[in-house]
């Protein structure tokens, strides 16, 4: 229930660094699904984590999306977030 406060992709000179959550889109089938990750950069490559303990959404996304008809874009990096109070 928090709300994330971003800055622009492009608009950071440096990118995102390991350690820091992103705002992303992943397009696949049609659909679009807008989240945030967290960043995890690894020998492998950068790896997209959840922050999450349900059991469903445990796996990594990576920016390097090869399956067919699916692409990740990086929209912004988080710097903040608010949470509303009731």
């Amino acid at each position: 229930g928090d709300y994330a406060i971003c800055v622009e992709y492009g608009d950071m000179p440096n990118g995102f660094q390991d350690g820091q959550y992103i705002h992303i889109e992943r397009h696949r089938s049609g659909l679009v699904e807008a989240t945030v990750k967290l960043v995890k950069v690894t020998a492998g490559g950068v790896e997209l984590w959840p922050d999450s303990d349900h059991p469903m959404h445990q796996q990594p996304i990576t920016i390097d999306h090869e399956d067919e008809g699916t692409s990740v874009m990086v929209k912004g990096v988080v710097i903040g977030s608010f949470a509303h109070w009731e």
